[in-house]
């Protein structure tokens, strides 16, 4: 691919101006235009966070095309009203997407404004979309994508089977424009866990509201060996290692590390047939005592 654009605005103004042509022209080849253009969305990810990561493919991508990390959606970070948004350059109250689930195929409801496929179409262009979330149909206007690569109605696409989805796409298909949605990080932004009735969530937070938290860590207890160094190694990275990961009395290997943004972890691999940590076994009942003298 020609170019990589993760700019909304850029990609809007592009392709309106050629939507706005009496007819089809040719699809310009001169050195700097591009010839393909695919958005990139990340759900759930934060641009100052991704600048921060090494995500080696999309900086692969970045070196060879036009990019921006500073495109706006809408100020409600709503999975599908903020993709409507990005590709009809309109709020929501002008495009109509104000609903984030699926809804019966009678009742669908599509953008009531041009999206950047449909204008691409009038170009000329092949246009593809490969999503991880089924309530995208939402956003496939009939006749506005020639490859609409989303799940069927409450299913789901992990990251790697969008990235094949795409992949083939673009292999077989060479789509001029095309979008490609992850949905997985919107699961760890978006993270649950329940506790008897109750449901303790935790999401992430604007930029400059992030303080780093103290006087706690979060433990980790794996079994195997090769992967807690793994683990270790890679919130090390860029990190603080407060104790080495080593053998100890109870564990095949314990260490502490403060990750890049500032959270304590704790890995603790312990040896086969113990599951408790030190100090933490049950207290011996008579019974178990007599169990044990027998």
């Amino acid at each position: 691919m020609r170019i990589l654009c993760l700019s909304t605005t850029l990609l809007i103004a592009c392709v309106c101006a050629c939507g706005r042509a009496e007819a089809p022209a040719p699809i310009p080849t001169a050195a700097g235009h591009a010839q393909r253009v695919v958005i990139v969305s990340i759900d759930g990810g934060r641009p100052d966070v991704i600048l921060r990561a090494k995500a080696p493919n999309l900086r692969a991508l970045m070196k060879d095309g036009s990019f921006s990390f500073w495109a706006r959606t809408t100020e409600v970070s709503v999975t599908l009203p903020s993709h409507a948004s990005m590709i009809t350059g309109c709020t929501p109250e002008k495009h109509g997407i104000n609903f984030n689930k699926d809804v019966p195929e009678d009742e669908l409801v599509y953008p009531k404004v041009p999206t950047i496929f449909e204008l691409a179409k009038k170009r000329g262009l092949s246009t593809a979309m490969a999503s991880g979330k089924s309530k995208f149909v939402a956003l496939c206007k009939p006749g506005s994508i020639d490859y609409p690569l989303v799940p069927q109605a409450k299913q789901s696409f992990n990251d790697t089977q969008v990235a094949d989805n795409a992949s083939k796409a673009i292999i077989q298909h060479q789509p001029q424009v095309m979008l490609v949605h992850f949905a997985g990080g919107d699961k760890i932004g978006h993270a649950t866990l329940r506790v008897g009735a109750a449901m303790l969530m935790g999401n992430d937070v604007r930029p400059g509201d992030y303080a780093r938290p103290q006087g706690c860590a979060i433990a980790l207890g794996i079994s195997d060996l090769a992967a807690a160094k793994r683990m270790f190694d890679a919130l090390a990275d860029g990190g603080v290692i407060t104790l080495p990961l080593a053998e100890t009395f109870w564990a095949l290997a314990f260490g502490a590390v403060v990750d890049r943004f500032g959270v304590t972890w704790e890995i603790n691999c312990e040896r086969p047939g113990r599951r408790r940590a030190p100090g933490r076994g049950r207290k011996s009942t008579p019974r178990a005592a007599r169990r044990r003298s027998a």
